[in-house]
C-alpha cells in the first residue's frame, strides 16, 4: 500500500513567515499533529460565490516538548487583536535534506485552547551487564494542545512561489 502522508510534515512558527523582515527560528518551532480548516462563502442557485466569506475557524494540534512553549497561545487568547501562525510545510528529499513544499500563513482570534497528555512508546538502547546492546521500549508522555482560532486572513504560498491570500471580513 503507498504511502499517503509521503512523508509530509509540518511545523508551526507563531509568526508570519512571509513577511519582508520575518526571523525564523527553527528551535521555537513546534511540531504539528493535526491541522483543519474550512472557509466557504454564500452561493447563487447558479452556484456563484457572493458576499463576504462567512466565519471560518482553523484548528491545530502541536507536540510541546519544552514546558514554557504553550505560554504563547495562552498569551494570546487573553489579547484582543489578530497574530499569526505560519504552517511550514515539508518532507525530505533522498539527501535527508528538507524540502519546503507549502506555506500557509493564518491571523487570527486564538478562541479555545485544549490540552492533552498522550503516552508514546519509544525504544532505547541500553548496554547490559554483559556489555551487549539492548532495545528497552521506553513510554514517554506529550503534551499536546489544540487551539482554535477565528480566522481572518490567510495566505497560501505554493512551490511555485505564488501567494494566494483569501480576505476574511464580517461585511
Amino acid at each position: 500500500m503507498a504511502e499517503i502522508g509521503l512523508g509530509l510534515s509540518a511545523l508551526l512558527l507563531t509568526n508570519d513567515v512571509l513577511a519582508p523582515d520575518a526571523k525564523i527560528s527553527l528551535d521555537k518551532a513546534l511540531t504539528v499533529q493535526h491541522l483543519t480548516y474550512g472557509c466557504s462563502k454564500k452561493r447563487t442557485s447558479a452556484g456563484n460565490p457572493y458576499g463576504a466569506t462567512l466565519p471560518s475557524f482553523l484548528e491545530f494540534t502541536v507536540r510541546i516538548l519544552k514546558e514554557k512553549a504553550g505560554k504563547v497561545f495562552l498569551e494570546r487568547m487573553a489579547e484582543p487583536e489578530t497574530h499569526p501562525y505560519s504552517f511550514v510545510f515539508y518532507n525530505k528529499d533522498s539527501d535527508g535534506n528538507l524540502v519546503e513544499n507549502g506555506i500557509i500563513v493564518a491571523s487570527g482570534y486564538a478562541v479555545s485552547l485544549e490540552e492533552s497528555t498522550r503516552t508514546v512508546t519509544t525504544i532505547e538502547q541500553v548496554t547490559g551487564d554483559d556489555g551487549k546492546n539492548k532495545d528497552v521500549p521506553k513510554d514517554d508522555e506529550q503534551l499536546h494542545l489544540t487551539v482554535k482560532i477565528m480566522l481572518s486572513n490567510l495566505v497560501f504560498k505554493g512551490k511555485d512561489g505564488k501567494n494566494l491570500s483569501l480576505i476574511i471580513t464580517n461585511d
